[in-house]
């Protein structure tokens, strides 16, 4: 088995962050590595790749931190699309909620337990740039981790003191879309 324990940052304003991490999860799988995949600030379950890495319940361990939008049934079906209505924006940015504190006690337990080899923490860039968990709690989380686990944060930004610490960090560019021409999210490509 593969030495783990390095930190790898995928972070910008371009589309595939964690499509890409979900590729790393893949391969890791495959590998026989068990995973952790804690989403923060994501409660939906229509996103056709989490759908399709619930076929490896045995090794993937996935918990979602976030807002359920009422309507994710219908739009996983193909029945509904999203309505852009923002709520699960709204919903998961109220710090009354406190998705984001249980996701990172969550991921604590989690090394603590040395359940993993692989941990993805899916936009926690985004809960630290809300302000929903401080810099000086994550950044006690990565110091304290046991070091055996790869781990892998993903988010539109990320601290320049996580950068730091980080092994790999990609940046991820958005240099053309067609949502800016009006098109719409489609199901099987963007969710």
């Amino acid at each position: 088995m593969a030495s783990y324990g390095l930190i790898h940052v995928y972070f910008g304003d371009g589309k595939g962050k964690t499509t890409a991490v979900l590729g790393l999860i893949l391969r890791a799988l495959g590998r026989g590595a068990d995973v952790a995949l804690i989403q923060f600030m994501k409660g939906s379950t229509y996103s056709g790749e989490i759908y399709s890495l619930s076929r490896f319940s045995s090794q993937l361990q996935h918990f979602k931190f976030g807002w359920t939008c009422p309507r994710s049934a219908m739009i996983k079906s193909g029945e509904a699309k999203c309505q852009k209505c923002g709520q699960c924006f709204q919903e998961n940015r109220d710090p009354r909620y406190g998705f984001a504190k249980a996701a990172l006690r969550k991921a604590g337990e989690l090394m603590a337990a040395g359940t993993c080899q692989v941990m993805v923490l899916d936009e926690v860039g985004n809960a630290l740039r809300r302000g929903l968990i401080s810099e000086a709690e994550f950044l006690d989380f990565l110091n304290s981790r046991d070091g055996n686990t790869e781990l892998i944060l993903t988010g539109r930004t990320m601290p320049k003191k996580v950068l730091e610490q980080a092994h790999y960090v990609t940046k991820v560019a958005a240099v053309k879309h067609p949502f800016k021409d009006g098109v719409d999210s489609r199901r099987g490509i963007e969710y």
